[in-house]
């Protein structure tokens, strides 16, 4: 049976359309993701406006390293939590 056409995507599926050059695909990833992200880099800031910084820097990091990340089956959430991790240390400096 198939998908009915208005089935969620699944991130592989964004992810491919992403690197197909379907740049919504990018923009319905950072919108799955982005709230989560957001908040977790704000308990490590305390910084509302630099959360939201490091939220869309990681997103843009996560575009370039993604395709690799994916080879070695790291799940999405990690990537993201370790990226933000990353990032907001780069904002405490």
């Amino acid at each position: 049976m198939n998908a009915p056409a208005h089935a969620t995507p699944t991130d592989e599926a964004l992810l491919a359309a992403f690197c197909q050059g379907e740049e919504h695909a990018f923009a319905l990833l950072y919108e799955r993701y982005r709230e989560g992200v957001n908040a977790y880099a704000w308990r490590l800031l305390r910084h509302r406006e630099e959360a939201e910084e490091v939220g869309v820097d990681i997103f843009l990091i996560a575009t370039d390293v993604e395709g690799a990340m994916l080879d070695f089956g790291t799940p999405r959430q990690q990537l993201l939590r370790r990226l933000t991790i990353e990032e907001a240390a780069r904002h405490l400096v």
